[in-house]
Parts: structure tokens; sequence; C-alpha cells
């Protein structure tokens, strides 16, 4: 006889099914975050994808920390350093010497534009409290114009080095998940043919997208598609084979019948 979930006692049933249930908050969390962070209340189009992996060649440093929709708890948010009497309901001055910076940069950075600039991180505002020599972020200097111009170039992406950090992180994690999920999956009552498309969706998936995550930033458009695809294969996938998986252990396949994709009563697998 076929072995199946089912047949394992109840501790192991319950254990099985708590790690489900904890796979799929962790979707739900993953997505939420997406939705927060990285797609600022929305999810992340393939545009912010593409900006991710290869850049946003109008968007620099400074964007990001002159930003003015940043709230003012945000660690990013240094547009309040360009005026120190700056409130929420008086940001005139911080919109004025934000432009001149912003303009500038927008002009391609030029050396005989600095001296404004100059004037606005070193002397109106208080960049050098933090930018300073010897002070916290004295890493990321602003004293001269070849300092400010590294922060004024437009954006390049992912880092190398950063790349291939995340893709060795995630990969581990995408194959256990789906080798956990898949041999559950296996041994749950639903048909052959779906536990295999599922399986296979997953690590296609997951292959996909970290190796979409490597073409996007070597050769941009539209390598992106190929991200989002790879990883709405993956979640999609691991999402069905838990509820699949949970569905076994605390309903016995209720709605696996209910969907017409449970094995028939009697059914052997071929060897």
């Amino acid at each position: 006889m076929r072995f199946r979930l089912l047949d394992l006692p109840y501790p192991a049933r319950l254990a099985v099914g708590a790690f489900c249930v904890l796979l799929l908050a962790f979707h739900v969390s993953a997505q939420a975050t997406l939705w927060a962070q990285a797609g600022g209340g929305s999810m992340p189009s393939t545009q912010e994808v593409l900006w991710k992996y290869h850049g946003n060649p109008a968007r620099t440093k400074l964007h990001e920390v002159l930003d003015l929709s940043l709230p003012r708890s945000s660690p990013r948010a240094m547009f309040w350093y360009l005026d120190p009497q700056a409130t929420p309901d008086s940001l005139e001055t911080v919109e004025a010497r934000r432009a001149v910076v912003l303009d500038w940069v927008a002009a391609g950075a030029p050396r005989f534009g600095w001296e404004p600039v100059r004037q606005v991180l070193q002397e109106q505002g208080l960049c050098r409290e933090c930018h300073g020599a010897g002070k916290e972020m004295a890493r990321v200097p602003l004293d001269t114009y070849e300092d400010v111009v590294k922060v004024a170039r437009p954006g390049r992406g992912m880092l190398p080095g950063v790349l291939l950090v995340s893709a060795h992180n995630h990969l581990f994690a995408f194959a256990v998940a789906a080798l956990l999920l898949g041999v559950l999956t296996a041994l749950s009552g639903v048909r052959r043919f779906v536990a295999s498309a599922l399986v296979l969706a997953a690590f296609a998936g997951a292959a996909i997208d970290v190796g979409g995550w490597f073409l996007t930033a070597a050769a941009g458009d539209p390598w992106q598609k190929v991200v989002v695809l790879g990883g709405a294969s993956f979640g999609l996938a691991t999402t069905l084979m838990a509820l699949l998986v949970l569905d076994e252990v605390a309903l016995g396949g209720w709605f696996a019948k209910r969907l017409r994709i449970a094995r028939p009563v009697g059914e052997r697998d071929a060897a």
C-alpha cells in the first residue's frame, strides 16, 4: 500500500500542519513587505524591479535622501538638515535648497555649478554635522566637489557583491522550501500529475527568479519581467502545495476531493 501523510502519527501531522501554516504566514508577510516598502503602498511594478537590479538613471543617492515623501522618522530622510528650523508645515527653505542641489545634479553635476551647492551643503544646512571629517557619516564625505559628485551619479542598481550574497541566501531557502513542500505534496492524496506540476513550477520558478536578477542587472529591460514571472511561479506553487498539504493533514483532503484533483480510492502510483 502507498504511504500517505494521513498514515503519520498525530504529532507528526501536527508538525507538518504547523510548518505549512507558518510558511503561508511567511508568504503573506513577504507580500505585505513588498506592498509597504518596495512598492510604497502598492505592489512593485516591473519598472521598479528594473530599477532595483539595473539602476534608475534618473535617480541618484541625493534624490533618495532628499525625497520629500519620506517621513521624518526615516533614517534616510536627510532633507530636514537643509534647514535647521524646518517643520512639516514650513518647508519652503528646504524646497529651495533642495532644488539648488537637484537642479545641479540634473545638469550633470558640472564643476562650474558647484559653488551654490557647496553653500547649501556646508554653510546653510547641517549636512557637515554628520558628513564632515571625523563625524558619524565620515565614510560619505560632502567636503569637496569630488566627494559630492560620487553621490550625484545615476543609480547603478544592486552591486555585484550584494547580488551574489542575496542569490546565495535566497537559492538555499527556495530549494529547502520547494523540497519539503514537494515531498509532502507527493505524499498527499492529490493526483500525481498535479503534484509533479507544482514541484516543477516551484523549482523552475526559483531558478528563473534568481537567474533573472543577474540578467536584469547586466542587460536591463526586458529581463525584469523574467524576475516577476519566476517569483510568481515559485510563490504560487509553494502556496498551493502548502494549502494542499494542510488540507490533507487537517481535513483528510476534503478540498482536494471537491476540486477533483484527489487520487481515486485504490489508485496506485507506478513504481
